[in-house]
């Protein structure tokens, strides 16, 4: 025997289609909840491993120092890594020299905007570019490259403004100009910035003509990177870095409005409110060969303050 049982309400819906109305919208909700639940943790993750990555990654790094340069301090910015920073992406450029395509730097305000170039540390290097500062930029622009690159404390700077050439460096966050001179720049107009580093020697070339003959012993190898500062609006093109050999970047082959690939790198600012902490310290064990590194990187999730900390000890 069947039964077929049907109850209505006012508006001529039944109740069981009600029922599984209900249920229904129970279900998506379910469905959404773990969805957003797992988005958050697989996002929660990412930042972990990415937190991982980079405190090992400094670790590791200090493990190459002369053993007297791990002097005692207390969470200080890391040391010896070069992240980058600001909006900086490929883009067609109509009046590029030589190719299409450009890498280009909307320069975040307040901040030294900086891409790494790809490769290591270098000792004696010629390092050329091209740049054409947007003519949206602001007045005080600043547009080159950072030269024997530590880390964000202690670099050289090789740039240009509207109105001089710079060589300067800092040392322990303590910024000094090493040389200048006067030389005018237009906006929307292409520039060969040159700079060969031997030894303690510098010299810088604006459209293969030297500008500045210098030296200075602060630093004698780093990396090298592009530099965007005061809320720059540039394009840079047909970079080329000279050792033994020499490589060169045109960005023709790279997709337009993402980051060049070859010059892609995680840092802390692929973290939410990302910071690092680094710990230097004697060990407790009173061995003066010993140091105890606690590397801290810190973010935000959802308000609330994350942090993945690796501690180990670096023998003389």
């Amino acid at each position: 025997m069947q039964y077929n049982i049907m109850f209505s309400n006012k508006n001529g819906s039944s109740i069981i289609e009600s029922i599984i109305a209900i249920s229904l919208v129970s279900f998506f909700i379910i469905i959404f909840g773990a969805t957003y639940t797992l988005i958050s943790t697989s996002q929660f993750l990412k930042h972990k491993n990415l937190a991982y990555y980079l405190a090992l990654e400094e670790i590791e790094v200090l493990r190459q120092l002369p053993f007297t340069e791990l002097t005692n301090q207390t969470d200080s910015n890391f040391m010896e890594v070069a992240y980058n920073l600001g909006n900086w992406s490929v883009q067609n450029h109509t009046s590029a020299p030589s190719s299409p395509n450009t890498y280009h730097i909307s320069s975040l305000a307040g901040e030294t905007n900086i891409s790494s170039i790809p490769g290591f540390e270098y000792t004696d290097f010629t390092a050329e570019v091209k740049i054409n500062v947007n003519n949206s930029s602001p007045a005080n622009w600043q547009a080159g490259i950072f030269a024997r690159y530590h880390d964000a404390q202690n670099f050289y700077s090789v740039y240009f403004n509207s109105n001089n050439i710079y060589l300067t460096k800092m040392v322990d966050g303590v910024e000094t100009t090493i040389d200048s001179t006067v030389k005018v720049f237009s906006k929307n107009t292409w520039y060969t910035l040159k700079v060969v580093a031997v030894g303690n020697t510098f010299n810088i070339y604006i459209n293969n003509t030297l500008e500045i003959s210098t030296t200075d012993d602060e630093f004698d190898n780093g990396r090298l990177a592009l530099l965007g500062k005061n809320e720059v609006i540039a394009n840079f093109d047909d970079v080329s870095i000279t050792t033994t050999s020499t490589t060169t970047w045109n960005f023709d082959s790279d997709t337009i409005g993402e980051t060049a690939s070859a010059w892609q790198r995680f840092g802390i600012n692929d973290l939410p409110n990302g910071v690092t902490k680094l710990t230097i310290e004697n060990d407790q064990s009173g061995y003066d060969s010993l140091k105890k590194i606690t590397a801290t990187v810190e973010w935000k999730e959802k308000n609330v303050i994350k942090k993945v900390e690796i501690t180990t000890l670096i023998n003389q």
